[in-house]
């Protein structure tokens, strides 16, 4: 039993979520658009699931020094599909 995610062109989107409600699966129980479960769905997964938090959109302010106290700070590039790692020495 699993969900389905549907990440296609909008065009596209319209055609499967049709299909899929002519199959009877229900929007929202049984399959989800994939911005929703990238907004809504995948952040309770990773905390539950996986003990990380997740944010689609994250602003960070740059300075000299480390404000955050943190080792690493991951940033996701959308656009290239890759993770992008900073490393940072907090003193």
């Amino acid at each position: 039993d699993g969900q389905i995610i549907i990440a296609a062109s909008k065009a596209n989107t319209v055609t499967i979520k049709q299909q899929l409600e002519d199959n009877l699966l229900k929007h929202g129980e049984d399959f989800f658009l994939y911005d929703e479960f990238v907004d809504f769905i995948f952040p309770i997964i990773s905390v539950y699931g996986f003990n990380q938090s997740y944010a689609s959109l994250a602003q960070i302010t740059l300075t000299e020094r480390c404000t955050l106290k943190c080792k690493k700070i991951y940033i996701y590039d959308v656009y290239e599909q890759v993770f992008l790692t900073m490393f940072t020495v907090c003193s």
